[in-house]
């Protein structure tokens, strides 16, 4: 396997529209690349925040899943498309706009892991997406 094949894209800083994700309907996410530098950055400053003696111990699972929402949304997650409210957050079957609050109590409420594992999907898909691309520039494919 050549190295360029594990590379991933870090230029993308505007995210893309990833639709057509296996089980969500008309659900569209815009998304940076899975594990661009941005994101594993934020991840580490997030975490070095976190009193050393926490660390250690392991952090508690709802600690773990706000960091990781806050890395999320700072350089992965920009918007989406086709949610809607269901009178609980957001007025019942009227769309849902993206706002970052609504975002991450939804990413951090384990209830709502279906959304999380939607992000990760199309995160990875543009990653495969970004290395297409650079393989169809360079002549690999």
């Amino acid at each position: 396997m050549k190295l360029s094949a594990l590379k991933t894209d870090t230029t993308n800083t505007q995210g893309r529209w990833v639709g057509q994700i296996p089980g969500l309907g008309d659900l569209r996410l815009k998304v940076r690349p899975a594990g661009n530098a941005d994101h594993r950055r934020r991840l580490d400053e997030l975490l070095r925040a976190v009193p050393r003696a926490d660390r250690l111990r392991g952090l508690a699972p709802e600690k773990q899943r706000e960091i990781e929402a806050e890395a999320i949304l700072d350089a992965v997650l920009f918007g989406w498309d086709g949610v809607e409210g269901d009178g609980t957050i957001g007025a019942a079957d009227q769309p849902l706009p993206f706002e970052r609050e609504t975002a991450k109590a939804l990413l951090t409420d384990p209830a709502y892991q279906m959304l999380r594992d939607a992000v990760d999907w199309a995160a990875d898909a543009v990653a495969v997406e970004a290395q297409q691309d650079r393989n169809d520039d360079e002549g690999n494919s």
